[in-house]
This record gives C-alpha cells, sequence and structure tokens, in this order.
C-alpha cells in the first residue's frame, strides 16, 4: 500500500481543505469528518469505486 500525506487547512470560512503532498488530490468539506470522507474518496481506484457502486 503505497502512503499518500495530505496537508490539512482550515479555511477563513471555517471549511477545511486538504492537499496532498506528492500527487494532484484536492478536497475540501465543512467538517474534519467530512473532509476524512472525501479525501478517502478521492484516493479510492476508480475501478474500485465502479465496483463499489454496482454492489450498493
Amino acid at each position: 500500500m503505497q502512503e499518500i500525506l495530505f496537508l490539512v487547512e482550515q479555511a477563513e470560512d471555517g471549511s477545511f481543505r486538504a492537499s496532498a503532498a506528492a500527487a494532484t488530490i484536492h478536497t475540501e468539506a465543512d467538517t474534519l469528518e467530512d473532509l476524512h470522507r472525501e479525501i478517502r474518496d478521492a484516493v479510492v481506484c476508480p475501478s474500485i469505486r465502479a465496483r463499489r457502486r454496482t454492489h450498493v
């Protein structure tokens, strides 16, 4: 498994933003809990994401 490090910052409006240190992955959310979900979703392989949709 490859490790991806994210820089998380709180915006002026109170939301949170995350950017991967060595990859082109950026996401944002209103809460840290939501941001964690957004990050996990952003790094999941597209083929796995497609399989999840068909099994839901």
